[in-house]
This record gives C-alpha cells, sequence and structure tokens, in this order.
C-alpha cells in the first residue's frame, strides 16, 4: 500500500483517541527503592495488531474502547484496554535500564505474590538465619534448598534467602534477614529486608483486576474528553522532569 493510500485508510477509521492520550503509566512509588512496579494502562490496539489486519484487507479502528448497537435501538460501551506491570530491578551497577523491564500479566502478578508470600513465611524457619558471636548468618545450604523460582515470559525470577547488608554510615553496615531476586537473564538483581518483603506483598495484593478494569474505563473516557490546554499545561518536558 503506497503512502498516500494509507493516509486515505488511516483517515477513514475513527479513533476517539487521536491526537489524544491513549496510554497511561502510573507509578508504585510507595515500593522499596531497588524495584520498580509500574501499572500500564493502553488504549489503542498495537501498531503489529493493525498491520495484521490490514494485511488481510481489514479496516480497524486503532481504538480498544467503541460504542456498538445490537438491535440497533439499545447502546452500549464496550471497553478493553490492554493492561499489564512493568516490573524491574537494578542492574549490577545499582541503575534502572529500561531495557530490563519485564512486562507482568495479572497471572504473573499472583504467582509473585504467593512466592514472596511463601518465602516470607518461610524465613522463621528454624536455624535458616542464626547468631554466632552477635554476627548474624545464614545457613546457605538450607537457603539453596528453599530457593523458589517465578517463570515469567521465558525468563526465571529466582528469589533466595539472603543476608542484607545496608550501609548506616560511618563505613558501618547494619544486617537484616532478607530475600534476594535474581534475574539471571537481564543481569539485575533486589535485596529485601522482611520488613520491606511484607510492604511488596502488601502492594501485590492490593491489586484487584476488576477494579482497574472499571477505572481504566472511566480514565479512558476522561481522557477523549481532556480539554487541550489540559494536555498542553501537563506536557512537561522530558528533561525538566525529577528522576
Amino acid at each position: 500500500m503506497n503512502p498516500m493510500m494509507n493516509q486515505v485508510y488511516q483517515e477513514q477509521l475513527r479513533n476517539p483517541f487521536q491526537n489524544k492520550v491513549d496510554k497511561v503509566l502510573i507509578d508504585f512509588s510507595m515500593l522499596p527503592r531497588n524495584i520498580s512496579l509500574k501499572l500500564r494502562i493502553r488504549y489503542t490496539h498495537t501498531q503489529d495488531t493493525l498491520l495484521r489486519n490490514q494485511k488481510f484487507g481489514k479496516q480497524v479502528s486503532p481504538s480498544r474502547m467503541y460504542i456498538q448497537s445490537v438491535d440497533g435501538q439499545s447502546l452500549y460501551l464496550s471497553s478493553s484496554p490492554l493492561i499489564d506491570f512493568p516490573f524491574n530491578m537494578k542492574n549490577m551497577e545499582g541503575k534502572f535500564d529500561s531495557r530490563t523491564t519485564m512486562y507482568l500479566s495479572q497471572l504473573h502478578i499472583n504467582a509473585l505474590k504467593q512466592t514472596l508470600r511463601s518465602m516470607l513465611i518461610g524465613i522463621t524457619r528454624q536455624d535458616l538465619f542464626y547468631y554466632m558471636n552477635n554476627q548474624l548468618f545464614l545457613n546457605e545450604e538450607l537457603a539453596q534448598r528453599e530457593k523458589q523460582m517465578v517463570p515469567i515470559k521465558g525468563m526465571l525470577l529466582e528469589i533466595q534467602y539472603c543476608i542484607v547488608r545496608e550501609l548506616s554510615g560511618n563505613n558501618e553496615y547494619s544486617v537484616y534477614e532478607g530475600v534476594r531476586l535474581v534475574n539471571k537473564s537481564m543481569q539485575t538483581v533486589a535485596e529485601l529486608t522482611v520488613d520491606e518483603l511484607d510492604s511488596v506483598i502488601d502492594i501485590l495484593d492490593s491489586i484487584k483486576m476488576g477494579e482497574i478494569i472499571l477505572m481504566a474505563t472511566k480514565l479512558g473516557l476522561d481522557l477523549v474528553n481532556m480539554p487541550n490546554e489540559s494536555m498542553y499545561a501537563l506536557n512537561i518536558p522530558r528533561q525538566q522532569i525529577v528522576t
């Protein structure tokens, strides 16, 4: 299809999100600083979906929200936004890299939550952590046996018990019982103390897909009706955003 015909083809399609915000990214900012979790909502089809339909001569609107009628009289709103959860951990240099982001589905969220909860319960297991001469030690053999894996899109997120060391000042370290999350494929890692682990589980537990879908539908309607003045006011240059 030549560029001119493609432009005409696109102009024939209705898209309420044209020249509007069609993606939303919400940060779970209360998480520990060495992991990142976001909620991503997309209101339009991916380019691959559009191109695949074009290949078979089918005209489809990019919008994933539309109003239709079954009997020609009553109307209904159909809403099917794409929802996932970008998850990332710091690399071996202690920095976040967008290229190592994993996009979790609700199934992945549930699997991760259940595994972390199991690890939290097991952390009280006798002889896993112990003190000797006022120093905290980990039974490495037992920790290796208790290691768990979470499969995520062809990769394995490895979760194992560890001793978390945090710099407390004057070049001294405080040590805590905790867990280490490792993605060997992406070379990323995150260590969580017991309190941080408990906090992460609470946040994952608060994710209710039914509520998110309803919220996403309402938000999509608001975005379609967002005045251009509001879009302009919120369009802050990337270099001015605090990272």
